[in-house]
C-alpha cells in the first residue's frame, strides 16, 4: 500500500523540480550566449587571419626584393596598420558574456595591443631606430602571446556547448 505524499515531501519535489528547470534555463542562456558570440566573432577572426596573411606576406616582401625603405614603410603603413586598428575596435564592439566576458577581454586587449605594437614598428623603421623597432617586435611577440592564450581560454568556455572558435578560419568560408 502506498502512503500519500507528505505536504513536506510535496514541497522538496516541487522545489527540486523547479532547480532544475531553473538549471536548465540558465544552461540554454549560456549556451544561446556562446551561440551568440562565435557568431559575433565569425568577421573578426576572418580579419585577424587576413591581418596575419598580409603581415607574412610584407615581411617575405622584405627578405625578398631590394624595395626602397620609404616603400616598404608605405606598404606596411597600407597593408598593417589600418587592419590592426579596426580588428581592435571591432573587438572591443563584440559583447561577450557571463564566462566569455574575461577572456574576451584578454583577446580584445591583445588585439589592441598587437595594433599598437605594429604602431611602434612602423615609427621606430621610419626614424630608423632599431632599438625601439626591437622593443615593438618583442611587444608584437607578446600580444600574439596573450592572443593565443586568450582564444585557448574563450575554446574552453566553449567546448561544453561543442562550439570553437577558428583560430585563422578560412577566408571564404
Amino acid at each position: 500500500m502506498q502512503t500519500p505524499l507528505s505536504r513536506r515531501d510535496l514541497l522538496g519535489l516541487l522545489a527540486g523540480l523547479s532547480l532544475t528547470v531553473a538549471t536548465a534555463c540558465v544552461g540554454e542562456d549560456a549556451h544561446d550566449q556562446a551561440e551568440r558570440y562565435c557568431a559575433a566573432m565569425v568577421a573578426p577572426l576572418r580579419k585577424n587571419a587576413a591581418l596575419a596573411q598580409a603581415f607574412l606576406e610584407f615581411a617575405a616582401a622584405v627578405k625578398r626584393a631590394p624595395l626602397p625603405e620609404d616603400d616598404l614603410g608605405r606598404r606596411f603603413e597600407q597593408a598593417i596598420l589600418p587592419p590592426a586598428k579596426e580588428l581592435a575596435a571591432d573587438a572591443a564592439a563584440v559583447v561577450a558574456e557571463g564566462a566569455l566576458a574575461e577572456p574576451h577581454a584578454a583577446l580584445a586587449g591583445a588585439w589592441a595591443d598587437r595594433a599598437a605594437a605594429y604602431e611602434a614598428m612602423f615609427k621606430a623603421w621610419s626614424s630608423g631606430d632599431v632599438e625601439a623597432f626591437e622593443l615593438a617586435a618583442e611587444r608584437h611577440n607578446k600580444a600574439k602571446d596573450a592572443e593565443h592564450d586568450a582564444i585557448t581560454a574563450l575554446n574552453v568556455q566553449l567546448l561544453p556547448f561543442g562550439l570553437k572558435l577558428d583560430h585563422l578560419p578560412n577566408q571564404t568560408g
